[in-house]
Parts: C-alpha cells; sequence; structure tokens
C-alpha cells in the first residue's frame, strides 16, 4: 500500500513494503532528500514470531489408528 503527497517545492511518499515502513521525500526537481526504511519491529509495540507450520502429528489419533489396524489383523487372521 503507498500514500503519496504531492506539493509544489517536495512531494513524500510512504509505502508498506515487506520488511517494514519505507519513507521517502523528493524536492520540486525529483531529486531524493530523504529515503529510508523502517523495520515493523522499530515502529509497533509487538514482537514478530515466526512458527514452522508443518503438521504435527496427534499422538491419540497415531494410537487409535494402531489399535485399530491390530484389531483388523487379528479378525482378518481368524484369531477371535
Amino acid at each position: 500500500m503507498k500514500f503519496q503527497q504531492k506539493q509544489l517545492t517536495r512531494s513524500t511518499q510512504l509505502a508498506l513494503r515487506e520488511n517494514g515502513l519505507f519513507v521517502s521525500q523528493r524536492d520540486g526537481r525529483g531529486r531524493i532528500d530523504i529515503a529510508v526504511e523502517i523495520p515493523y519491529e522499530e515502529l509497533l509495540p509487538i514482537e514478530v514470531e515466526y512458527r514452522n507450520t508443518t503438521p504435527q502429528i496427534q499422538w491419540r489419533w497415531a494410537i487409535v489408528g494402531i489399535f485399530w489396524l491390530l484389531k483388523l489383523l487379528h479378525v482378518n487372521l481368524g484369531l477371535r
């Protein structure tokens, strides 16, 4: 997302980028006076937390599945 404000003597641009807020200011001829990118961790009063999104094995369902397979083998082998 970008926000841009233009005046006769300067223009200011704010852009939300992947890693932070980008701020730039140009003079009337289009030359950059200031250009800086500020990380979100410095702007916001929160900590960025990265998590691994791989699915975890649910042990309860694994145990139920093992018992179900054992019961199925027991019935199919005729060991009632």
